[in-house]
């Protein structure tokens, strides 16, 4: 994914607190050829796991948020640090469940005694 253009989606940091369940921090397009490869870079601090924070995609299908069913659509955020989503066509666990339109919404869900503080997502997708 090299050489693509590097899309900040998060205009602010957004604290997650505990027992969220698939609280939306960020919506964004994509781009035709970014619905067949794209990444999301999750810069995220004051992580405090006790249960578990998941974060992943939802598309918006027919005025319905729908879950990316795909193996590669969400991630375990376990410490500090920058965590990544990464979908490909070229994945055969991705390709009957990469995006069907070009709306996504980030969401995290956390457990009791979770928070995390999501500084900042990059988008990498081809243009």
């Amino acid at each position: 994914m090299s050489g693509y253009p590097i899309k900040p989606i998060l205009k602010a940091p957004v604290v997650v607190g505990e027992e969220e369940t698939a609280l939306v921090v960020a919506t964004f397009g994509v781009s035709g050829q970014g619905s067949r490869s794209l990444r999301l870079n999750f810069e995220v601090s004051d992580v405090t796991v006790a249960d578990a924070i998941t974060i992943s995609l939802l598309q918006h299908i027919a005025g319905t948020k729908v879950a990316l069913a795909s193996t590669n659509s969400s991630v375990s955020v376990v410490a500090d640090g920058v965590v990544s989503i990464r979908l490909d066509v070229a994945k055969s666990a991705d390709q009957v469940d990469m995006p069907l339109s070009n709306q996504l919404d980030v969401v995290v869900t956390t457990g009791t005694g979770d928070t995390v503080t999501i500084s900042r997502i990059d988008l990498l997708q081809a243009s």
